[in-house]
């Protein structure tokens, strides 16, 4: 493998990714095809979401939310591995799945959070508590490098940085990417966890068009 830097500006200067071939060639050209499209349709948006069931076919529901995604105007460019991990907040509960990934939108931020309400209900999300057992949930890590802090919605997530099961699953995809708060990036703060519970499971099987 060469080592090369890739330097991409992601909706004009929102994001940057920066690499030194550490996700290997095959991912630094899926990187690479998401900052080009980016720069050939300037009103997408570089999003990065997480992913996580714990309750019923695990995978299933992750797959359901993939193609929901798709059919619904969030283009998935990056996929990571399937991790299993040990619960968070709430410990009396099954392991989850986890997954994340980068998607490429037209939806500005607060439409695109309804947009996955509509997913997780369509995928068969039920009421629960917080930190309680899901059937799926998807969360909005990075839009861009939008710093929001609303009733509604806050971006970057405000507790990515301590969770594992969002963390690991982001090191496959953007290990390079900047936090705009902390201005570290998700290896450094990879780095910074004191408990890594994830379970790397390989790739989830895609589904109509999904793919790795």
């Amino acid at each position: 493998k060469t080592a090369y830097d890739i330097e991409y500006g992601l909706v004009g200067s929102e994001m940057f990714i920066r690499d030194r071939a550490h996700l290997g060639d095959l991912r630094n050209r899926k990187v690479k095809h998401m900052a080009e499209d980016t720069r050939t349709s300037g009103s997408e948006h570089a999003v990065y979401l997480a992913l996580g069931s714990n309750v019923g076919d695990r995978k299933r529901h992750l797959q359901c939310a993939l193609r929901a995604l798709e059919k619904k105007g969030a283009r998935i460019v990056l996929k990571s591995d399937l991790y299993s991990s040990k619960p968070y907040g709430y410990e009396d509960q099954g392991d989850f799945y986890n997954m994340a990934v980068g998607v490429l939108t037209s939806l500005p931020p607060f439409s695109l959070l309804q947009t996955l309400k509509e997913v997780e209900r369509e995928c068969g999300r039920n009421p629960t508590f917080r930190w309680g057992p899901r059937e799926i949930d998807i969360d909005i890590i990075f839009f861009g490098n939008l710093v929001l802090s609303d009733v509604e919605l806050t971006v970057p997530h405000p507790d990515f940085r301590e969770r594992d099961f969002v963390l690991r699953p982001l090191m496959d995809i953007g290990r390079m990417i900047v936090d705009p708060l902390t201005e570290k990036t998700v290896e450094e703060l990879y780095g910074l966890l004191t408990t890594d519970t994830c379970v790397n499971l390989g790739s989830l099987v895609a589904e109509e068009g999904v793919s790795d």
